[in-house]
């Protein structure tokens, strides 16, 4: 994955995806006629055998989850330029986080790759990568349930530092901006039996986020515990009488879920 796949960005259209009865249209004309008959599992093939690892993210990635209507909300957003003498790569993160909250997407597409939410409205979809999701749960229950994530901006500016080899100084600030409150991402279906759409979000969220785990190095176990109680506790205000039991809270790419 490249450093700019990294990062939270906004593409046009709907993202590409494959593995279900409407991913073949994933290929485009121009794909179709320059080879003919050719399926998409074909073309993998052939990028198997010809490229490096490098290239394969020239393959569609496969879909996990698709849902339609589906709102999302983002809470604890600093402002964009709150990062920019330290990070200005992430001013237009925030900028786009901010432009896209309490938006009722047409579509939340979930990839083997990474997350994405569709405006047919806009005709643009925002991309968010796991490995800037530090946190998921289920808060709530029945006609209340949400999905909760906490979006860890700090380890993404770190993974794209240490493939770029930083080190020393840049440390020290991540250690400082570790006491930041963390930018709270709420996913909810408005369409649906909201209870069911939920436990589907969540159970894809945890196999994919465990399809990219952080390149920094793993926390103490200890600490893992101490996050898990965090989590418990940002969702422990909840009263619904429809709790959701321990296994249903995740910790996700960084403590490895699954």
């Amino acid at each position: 994955m490249t450093t700019s796949e990294m990062t939270i960005r906004q593409i046009e259209g709907q993202a590409k995806f494959r593995g279900t009865a409407s991913g073949q249209t994933a290929r485009t004309n121009a794909q179709r006629e320059a080879h003919p008959g050719q399926t998409e599992e074909d073309q993998d093939e052939e990028i198997f055998h010809s490229f490096t690892p490098a290239s394969f993210d020239l393959l569609v990635p496969k879909l996990k989850l698709k849902l339609d209507s589906v709102r999302l909300h983002l809470d604890n957003l600093p402002p964009p330029t709150a990062f920019q003498s330290r990070h200005p790569q992430l001013v237009s993160s925030i900028s786009l986080l901010t432009e896209w909250s309490d938006l009722l997407c047409s579509s939340i597409i979930m990839t083997e790759r990474e997350l994405s939410f569709y405006s047919k409205e806009r005709d643009r979809s925002i991309i968010i990568p796991y490995q800037a999701i530090s946190l998921h749960g289920i808060s709530g229950g029945g006609v209340d349930a949400q999905l909760y994530c906490q979006l860890d901006l700090v380890e993404m500016i770190a993974s794209q530092r240490r493939s770029l080899g930083g080190t020393g100084q840049q440390e020290e600030e991540e250690e400082q901006e570790e006491q930041e409150e963390p930018i709270a991402l709420i996913i909810t279906p408005e369409e649906g039996d909201r209870s069911t759409l939920v436990q589907e979000i969540f159970q894809a969220m945890s196999y994919c986020a465990s399809l990219h785990p952080t390149i920094l190095p793993r926390m103490e176990d200890q600490d893992d515990k101490d996050d898990h109680h965090l989590l418990e506790a940002l969702l422990d205000h909840d009263t619904s009488t429809e709790q959701p039991s321990a296994d249903q809270l995740s910790v996700s790419n960084r403590f490895q879920p699954y």
